[in-house]
């Protein structure tokens, strides 16, 4: 098990709720459209050549339900696509594909801890020509505590992370 203290940053990038009201009642469903612009540089991601720019828009459902002892249990489905260019010319199709689902939050759709986060990403930067293509998978399984550190329950990572060009959400 590790314990890491974390910024509100990596949570932020599983809920990414826009525009609704603290107070929820007993479901509600968020819908948002969030464009994004990225930088992946080398380093931290020695699989690019040069430095790759790119935009894509984020398109996310979260559906937030009030459970019986009062917490919150909010399920995220996230999409981004776009595309991007390196220093060097060579294009890029980007994709990521999230779920996650966040239990035990005493508010919605701002999460507060503590609260369990399990979930998936599948996140690709795809090569239109003849760099590498870059993909990466994750498994969560994490219990923020209270104090906002957290304590791995096993997640799996496949991948440099440090290609991820949505890890900045």
């Amino acid at each position: 098990m590790t314990h890491t203290r974390i910024g509100r940053g990596p949570i932020v990038r599983f809920s990414l709720a826009i525009g609704l009201a603290a107070a929820v009642a007993s479901a509600e469903t968020i819908v948002s459209r969030v464009p994004l612009h990225f930088v992946v540089t080398n380093p931290p991601c020695l699989l690019v050549p040069a430095t790759v720019t790119g935009d894509a828009e984020a398109h996310q459902v979260i559906r937030v339900t009030r459970n019986s002892d009062g917490t919150y249990r909010l399920d995220i489905n996230r999409v981004l696509q776009g595309t991007a260019i390196d220093t060097n010319g060579n294009s890029y199709q980007f994709h990521d594909v999230d779920h996650f689902v966040i239990d035990g939050s005493a508010t919605a759709p701002e999460e507060t801890p503590p609260f369990t986060l399990i979930g998936t990403g599948k996140v690709a930067l795809i090569s239109k020509g003849n760099t590498p293509n870059i993909k990466l998978f994750m498994l969560i399984k994490w219990l923020v505590n209270e104090d906002g550190s957290v304590t791995d329950l096993g997640s799996v990572f496949e991948g440099d992370l440090g290609c991820d060009p949505s890890s900045d959400l």
